[in-house]
């Protein structure tokens, strides 16, 4: 396992992280066995979430019974829009699933606070100030944003530094080497494509530590899907993903993917990981394993290196 240090965090975290928005940990089901094999793999660090059902409860459940608490991170996110698209950035909710975070996961200071989206229209300021409050009581840790633009990271921060204030220091946009089409879900933002080339710009200039959620794409490049038999395969991700993923340029990386892996030796998803974990920027991977075997997989991909070319081939920038 690989480890980076993030300001404001004694202890490193591990450079892929255990994803908390399986199905078993939605529904309350005991997942010893995976997180088991997370930690034993030299996994230290856990995304969960407010909106993640019962994850919470879940991790904090075996975390307890196993008595590893003080050797893990928890990364939770609150004030996830609600169904309808309404907004729930603002102070009130953020209190509110804060305070429901800290009971589920039966602590009394989480790590790092993530705000699950954003909405630009909601001011910086009182967010910083009651993220700063939190932290002043000794609620949490580090907090940062999830599919929040780098302008209003920077709007943020700029305002934090002129108040004395503690600055967001981490985000989790989505990242991968398969290019968003049609976003499944209201609020998300991504890294990639054309479209995006300013945002990485600035993630790898100020080296802002950048957790990537969906790393492949939603199992689109898991190897699930083979580009020979396309039609058929596509329907092994769900439709949601289908739709955000399911491209003919996606098509292309993949069977890219598909070449360059059977000429290492690995598999099409240790490929798609190297490409994020190989990226000039700040980059960790969140992964959503349900085998030990596949999470196995996931963490050797860190052994592979990808030259520049190698990267803009899988990219289609030949």
């Amino acid at each position: 396992m690989e480890y980076r240090k993030i300001e404001g965090l004694e202890t490193p975290l591990s450079r892929i992280v255990m994803g908390g928005s399986s199905s078993g940990m939605r529904k309350g089901e005991n997942c010893d066995e995976i997180l088991d094999a997370a930690l034993s793999f030299g996994i230290n660090t856990f995304d969960t979430a407010r909106g993640y059902g019962k994850s919470e409860e879940v991790l904090a459940d075996w975390a307890d019974r196993r008595g590893v608490r003080d050797r893990i991170l928890i990364q939770t996110k609150g004030a996830l829009h609600g169904m309808l698209g309404n907004n729930r950035v603002n102070v009130k909710c953020i209190r509110k699933d804060f305070e429901a975070s800290l009971r589920a996961l039966r602590t009394d200071c989480i790590d790092i606070y993530i705000l699950h989206r954003d909405n630009e229209k909601t001011p910086v300021a009182p967010i910083v100030d009651l993220l700063n409050e939190f932290q002043a009581k000794g609620l949490l840790k580090i907090f940062g944003g999830s599919n929040w633009s780098y302008r209003r990271f920077e709007e943020a921060n700029e305002y934090a530094y002129k108040h004395g204030l503690s600055p967001m220091r981490i985000s989790e946009p989505h990242y991968s080497l398969a290019e968003v089409n049609r976003w499944a879900w209201i609020g998300c933002t991504t890294l990639t494509g054309e479209a995006h080339m300013e945002e990485r710009a600035w993630y790898e200039k100020t080296g802002f530590p950048l957790v990537a959620f969906s790393p492949l794409a939603g199992g689109f490049m898991t190897g699930r899907i083979k580009s020979d038999d396309y039609q058929r395969t596509v329907k092994n991700v769900s439709f949601d993903m289908r739709r955000t993923f399911a491209t003919e340029k996606n098509r292309e990386r993949l069977k890219r993917a598909e070449r360059l892996a059977k000429e290492k030796g690995c598999a099409v998803s240790q490929i798609a990981l190297a490409w994020v974990l190989e990226s000039p920027m700040n980059t960790f991977a969140i992964i959503g394993n349900s085998r030990v075997s596949t999470m196995k997989m996931s963490i050797d991909s860190l052994a592979i290196k990808l030259t520049a070319e190698e990267r803009a081939y899988l990219n289609l920038e030949d």
